[in-house]
């Protein structure tokens, strides 16, 4: 009972102090309004977030406290050196409206990291992009020297993992960078570790005539040393060592084709995993992957296949083909087209399909029906009897084979027979007889 008392107490209190600050508030001296509220806050580290919560709660009830007294409320908090930002988290921030966050982003003193979950929370969509867009800027001008002299110094670093990777084990060389902590943003550090692990190939192509990839995928995902073509940058490593140490023979040579193999075996597996959870492939979209040959998509549905252990059905190699080639959903298009299929009557299906054949193999009359899609015939025609619809169409053709006829009639140049000038002296020649 005791400590149900002590809550009521307090929330008693609370509910009494946030009564004061909107009183004054509702006399329309916002300003008088937002230094009784800040005072309480430096006086009652305790309660703070309670006291910004019921106020929240007060600013839902238009009666209660104007829109405005919460947003300013916390542009001031972000100003004022005794109360940390923290105090607006969650709660607080989704009471706040679209020009009050605009503000606290503006004109508040806020980490870029909570500038950039405020801006989350703004509705309007175009304000959203624009005050993302200032954060981005931002973030790059502020970005102290520090971090700049930490990027730097993880770069050289990097140099001397890359120099040295030859005598270093695979696990080594992954905790060595780990270790680092480089920021995901830094394009040239990420491109070292790109030229490691390519480094690190070429040398175990160079030693064993293979390479893993499972370890080295702890740096850089399967897919992603696929997308960034990681067989050229093992090519261009491979050269350096033949240059570099003309006195070292290897047993082995380096095929680009071998580990472009290798990697789309690795993808064709991941895909696997992700089918057996979800019950769909999931084949990473890159440029890469669009340009596969038919040889190479049909040895990953071949890995594809081994993995899961049985050949894949007719829709399943549809959605595969389809998703290397970049057409995400076409498998569920497919599905619903064969599902009305069915409702299509016996005599006229046969018909339906050889017309879906022609349409497939000719680009000119796959174009015309378009045309009539897009300009809207097609619709108006559907809406009409069958009977109009019928005359109408017979009145198309009677125009196109009139214009046909024309075209003939324009173009059309008569046979002449050519005039051969008679000699006159074989003429008189010709009479005579």
């Amino acid at each position: 009972m005791k400590l149900l008392d002590r809550v009521l107490r307090k929330n008693s209190r609370i509910e009494q102090m946030v009564s004061e600050a909107i009183n004054v508030a509702e006399d329309e001296d916002i300003y008088k309004a937002k230094v009784t509220f800040l005072s309480m806050l430096e006086k009652h580290p305790e309660i703070r977030k309670e006291l910004l919560l019921e106020l929240g709660v007060r600013v839902d009830d238009d009666e209660q406290a104007p829109n405005e007294f919460l947003d300013k409320v916390a542009l001031e908090i972000t100003q004022n050196k005794e109360i940390p930002d923290s105090v607006l988290d969650d709660t607080v921030s989704d009471k706040l409206t679209d020009d009050g966050i605009k503000n606290l982003i503006l004109k508040g003193n806020m980490a870029i990291f909570r500038q950039e979950l405020l801006v989350k929370k703004i509705q309007d969509v175009k304000l959203q992009e624009e005050m993302q867009t200032l954060i981005e800027k931002r973030r790059e001008k502020n970005q102290t020297e520090e971090e700049k002299k930490k990027e730097k110094e993880d770069y050289e670093k990097l140099g001397e993992v890359y120099d040295n990777c030859q005598d270093l084990a695979e696990l080594d060389i992954i905790e060595k960078i780990r270790n680092l902590k480089i920021n995901p943003q830094d394009k040239k550090s990420k491109n070292r570790i790109e030229k490691i692990i390519a480094k690190k190939m070429a040398n175990n192509y160079f030693n064993f005539g293979t390479t893993t990839i499972p370890t080295l995928s702890k740096l850089m995902p399967v897919e992603e040393m696929f997308a960034e073509s990681m067989p050229i940058l093992v090519e261009t490593e491979w050269q350096k060592i033949l240059r570099e140490k003309p006195d070292r023979k290897s047993n082995y040579q380096y095929a680009q084709g071998d580990l472009q193999k290798k990697l789309l075996k690795h993808i064709a597996n991941k895909s696997v995993s992700a089918y057996l959870e979800t019950g769909r492939f999931s084949i990473p979209q890159s440029q890469k992957m669009h340009e596969l040959t038919k040889e190479e998509e049909s040895d990953f549905i071949k890995s594809i296949e081994k993995e899961l252990g049985t050949k894949l059905s007719r829709m399943q190699l549809k959605d595969v083909h389809a998703q290397v080639r970049g057409i995400i959903g076409i498998n569920d298009t497919i599905e619903k087209f064969e599902e009305n299929l069915v409702d299509i009557p016996k005599e006229r299906l046969e018909k339906f399909l050889d017309f879906c054949t022609e349409l497939l193999n000719d680009d000119s009359l796959r174009g015309t029906f378009e045309m009539l899609q897009t300009s809207g015939v097609a619709k108006k025609l559907k809406v009409i009897s069958p009977e109009q619809r019928k005359d109408i169409i017979q009145g198309f053709a009677t125009v196109l084979d009139h214009r046909e006829e024309q075209v003939k009639n324009t173009y059309q140049v008569a046979p002449v027979s050519p005039k051969i000038k008679k000699n006159s002296a074989i003429s008189k020649k010709e009479e005579e007889r």
